[in-house]
């Protein structure tokens, strides 16, 4: 079976953004690739496809071997039992049915028992995909799965007649256990379920609390960013800092440090960080925060800032 399909350019084209390269008669060109997809320790089938001119194209296939170490992954992708996709959207007017389907994939070479739900991003959460809509997985629940096997499972959503104008989010969690007589918990997966009508959802988010520290040559501000609509955000976030004149100090962007692509869940918070370099003299300031998304205006808060 396809495992990956991985681009191969040499690394001026790579480093250039270019598509296509020359090659001069009897010489050689290292061409290169880093595959999506974790290459376990074994023997695969490489199939490549040299493609020239406006139609010509050349395959070679080789069998190339994998050896214990010769790659390092990130920690999520050694994962040996894979989901996908890792987010499913279920959309349908009051009254209907939505149905999607989840690959769950055994990558080890053992077999593994595997146990599926639907669960809540947090208890008694107002945008519960299980408490506004009807989810159900068709079929079994519990199964063993083999190793290089796959397994689908069918997820049903019936939208109420009378559900509300708003998004919905759970997600349907994946258990891997050992075939022991004591079965022991081997890892959890998951992929992230959304479910809403058609409609504008309402995009909106407010700055609950605004706090700021000196750090050495810096100044840092940290604030907690409430999602107050009815659909997850990823928003950007400005904070301009004035003094008592309303002169501007600095204008600071904000983000989640280590994620730039943070979203935030309907009635839910987070905290965003920035600094600045100006030096801040004790005293009272304004911030005014400005949130986006997508370039257009979803929040404007404006808070005290104390310097002390």
């Amino acid at each position: 079976k396809l495992i990956d399909r991985v681009e191969l350019k040499p690394r001026s084209s790579w480093d250039a953004n270019f598509i296509d390269t020359r090659i001069f008669p009897d010489t050689e060109l290292l061409y290169y690739g880093i595959p999506k997809e974790v290459l376990l320790p074994g023997q695969y089938e490489m199939r490549t496809f040299y493609r020239f001119a406006s139609s010509g194209q050349i395959m070679r296939t080789k069998t190339i071997t994998v050896r214990a170490g010769e790659y390092n992954y990130p920690k999520e992708k050694l994962k040996t039992i894979k989901v996908a996709p890792t987010e499913v959207t279920f959309e349908g007017k009051p009254g209907t049915i939505a149905i999607k389907a989840v690959k769950i994939e055994n990558r080890s070479d053992k077999p593994m028992m595997i146990t599926t739900e639907i669960a809540d991003i947090s208890s008694n959460y107002p945008y519960s995909i299980n408490d506004n809509t009807e989810i159900s997985i068709q079929g079994d629940k519990k199964f063993t799965l083999e190793p290089g096997r796959m397994h689908v499972s069918v997820l049903i959503v019936k939208f109420p007649k009378d559900m509300p104008l708003q998004a919905n989010y759970g997600a349907l969690q994946v258990k891997s256990y050992s075939m022991d007589d004591k079965p022991v918990l081997l890892e959890n997966s998951s992929a992230l379920l959304t479910a809403s009508i058609p409609g504008i959802l309402t995009h909106s988010a407010e700055v609950t609390n605004l706090i700021g520290e000196a750090d050495k040559n810096r100044y840092l501000l940290s604030a907690i960013v409430k999602n107050t609509g009815k659909v997850k955000i990823t928003p950007a976030i400005t904070a301009v800092i004035k003094d008592k004149r309303n002169n501007i100090i600095d204008s600071i962007k904000l983000s989640v440090e280590g994620d730039d692509t943070a979203s935030i869940y309907p009635a839910k918070n987070m905290t965003y960080t920035g600094s600045t370099a100006k030096k801040l003299q004790p005293g009272e300031y304004h911030a005014i925060i400005s949130i986006a998304e997508n370039d257009k205006s979803i929040g404007l808060s404006q808070m005290n800032l104390t310097v002390k």
